[in-house]
């Protein structure tokens, strides 16, 4: 049988910031609970020790108690490596980006809003890389920029537009 010990690490301002409880070898197992400074809960990480690797599964509480749940485990060298949908909250728990997550990468399309929720970016990722089309939009919702990436890099036709749709800016970008 694993001896548990109950675990506590304390913010500066005397409320705590992490709770949970630690194997023998000081391992954090179970379920750890992080608080802000008003002692709300913030954020929810559940521990899972086998002899391949430890499974995290993230439950970030919003202000507004919208729940995020994300895993990830921790890789050879000890490094904690997040998987799953990646949704950040802005201020009143509006959404401001959508990404999907593999193996700590970002993959697949990544969507960033403004604060008040307007489309704000649309672009494509490959294994962490961009790759694909790219647009970013002014808070009126009108095209501010269009082109596309290949392996990070601007390519092909890139164009700016002014806030009234008007054509601004056309550049030929070509990969060095």
């Amino acid at each position: 049988m694993i001896a548990q010990k109950d675990t506590v690490e304390w913010m500066q301002n005397g409320q705590y910031k992490l709770s949970g409880q630690v194997d023998e070898r000081g391992r954090k197992i179970g379920v750890w609970y992080k608080n802000v400074k008003d002692g709300r809960l913030r954020e929810m990480t559940e521990y899972y020790d086998d002899s391949l690797f430890t499974l995290t599964i993230y439950r970030f509480l919003y202000p507004n108690d919208i729940e995020q749940k994300m895993s990830g485990y921790i890789d050879s060298h000890g490094n904690e490596v997040v998987n799953g949908l990646f949704i950040r909250y802005g201020k009143g728990g509006r959404i401001i980006s959508i990404s999907n997550v593999v193996n700590g990468l970002f993959d697949g399309i990544s969507v960033s809003y403004y604060d008040d929720g307007i489309l704000y970016s649309v672009q494509n990722y490959d294994r962490g890389i961009i790759n694909g089309g790219f647009s970013k939009y002014y808070s009126s919702g009108m095209v501010m920029e269009q082109g596309k990436y290949i392996d990070d890099y601007k390519t092909g036709v890139w164009v700016e537009f002014y806030e009234n749709g008007k054509r601004k800016y056309k550049d030929h970008t070509r990969r060095v």
